[in-house]
Parts: C-alpha cells; structure tokens; sequence
C-alpha cells in the first residue's frame, strides 16, 4: 500500500518554488487514522515537504489540548469551511482525529476523501501559495501600519507643540 502512494504521489514542481506549506496536525497517539496519516505523508515528506513543515501536535497533552481549542476558534472566525466533526469540538462536543489545518483548510479524520483532499491542498499551495495555519491563528503584527501611526502622532503631538510659538 504505502509503494502505491509512493508511485501515486504528485511531484509539485513549479516554474517558481513557493514556500512548502505549513501542516498542522492534532492526533492521538492510539488513533489509528493518525498512523495512516503518517504512512499518506510519508511520500509527501520525502519527495517534497520539508519535515520541518509538518507540526505535530498530541492531545494528551492540556496544552495541545488548548491549542486546538484556538485553532478551531480562529478558522471558525475567519469563516474557513470547519468540517462537522471538527465543528463539534469547538461546541466542546467529540471530534475526529487526526485534525489537520493546512492552509485555509481544516480536515477531520482519515478517508480515502480526506487523502485526496490532503493533497489537493498541498498542492495547491505549492502552486498558489497559501497562508500557514499558525498567522491564520496569530496573525503577524502590521509593523508597517503601526510605524505609520506612530509617525503621524509625532508629527500631531510636535504641531501641539509648537503651535504657540
């Protein structure tokens, strides 16, 4: 099975290499679907995805726990498509694992759906680049827009100043 995936695997070359995309997983260590899922990435994580770029996250632990609770609060915010299963674990009820957020998508559980879904959208990411499901979460600081702001109240505050003059 897993020589199948190897052979069946897309290559993602592209006329100009984007940034791989950022997988993040939730899974249970006893959870069967999550060992397929290593076995489904493996090919990925050999031919074209850096390992580095898969995080893992075991829901054993309170804060991956915690943290799962955010990433589902986050896409359910940014109006993302939540899957049912993983919509339930935001209104505290079960989900199913391995949860996996890569780009815009959240996908719940292990299917022969899933699998194409997984790699659609790998794919597409590498072909249109996606935003990391970490800045979806927290989103990275407007340095620019904060420096704009903060110049335009010291020119305010040195016209306050020296307008009696």
């Amino acid at each position: 099975m897993l020589l199948a995936v190897l052979v069946a695997a897309p290559t993602f070359a592209t006329e100009e290499p984007l940034e791989a995309p950022t997988v993040v997983i939730f899974y249970q260590p006893s959870c069967s679907s999550c060992e397929r899922l290593d076995e489904y990435l493996a090919p990925f994580v050999y031919r074209e995805l850096p390992a580095e770029s898969i995080v893992k996250h075991d829901i054993s632990s309170p804060e991956a726990v915690a943290l799962q609770g955010e990433f589902l609060a986050a896409y359910r915010q940014g109006k993302f498509s939540v899957p049912l299963g993983a919509q339930a674990q935001v209104d505290g009820d079960r989900v199913d694992y391995p949860l996996i957020f890569i780009g815009d998508k959240i996908l719940a559980g292990m299917s022969v759906v899933n699998e194409r879904a997984i790699s659609d959208a790998i794919v597409r990411c590498y072909r249109e680049g996606c935003t990391s499901p970490m800045e979806i979460v927290y989103p990275p600081i407007p340095w620019s827009e904060i420096l704009r702001l903060a110049a335009f109240a010291g020119l305010a505050i040195l016209l306050i100043i020296l307008q009696p003059l």
